[in-house]
């Protein structure tokens, strides 16, 4: 789990969070994401998951398929905007 802040300037560019077999980002399979500022808080920053881009609602969870599936932060214009993130191997969403 990692809290991530992003301040004015800052965006994360697009990419998968999988890895190469055997290493640790291997495990990261599927992406889980929290919203935790409120969209007043900060400009820019939208989240987006291929061509869709996420509600900037605070408290909004999306789980995707962050191990094929391109996502990036685009820049902060402004604020601060605050999220939570973490990863899972497909067995532990196995029920």
């Amino acid at each position: 789990c990692n809290l991530l802040s992003y301040v004015k300037g800052d965006f994360l560019y697009k990419h998968i969070d999988s890895g190469e077999a055997g290493s640790e980002l291997a495990k990261r399979q599927y992406t889980m994401i929290i919203q935790l500022s409120d969209p007043t808080e900060y400009e820019g920053g939208t989240f987006v998951i291929g061509d869709y881009n996420l509600p900037k609602t605070q408290g909004l969870c999306c789980l995707f398929n962050g191990g094929t599936q391109e996502h990036q932060v685009e820049p902060i214009t402004d604020g601060t905007r605050l999220s939570m993130i973490t990863w899972f191997e497909q067995e532990d969403l196995l029920i």
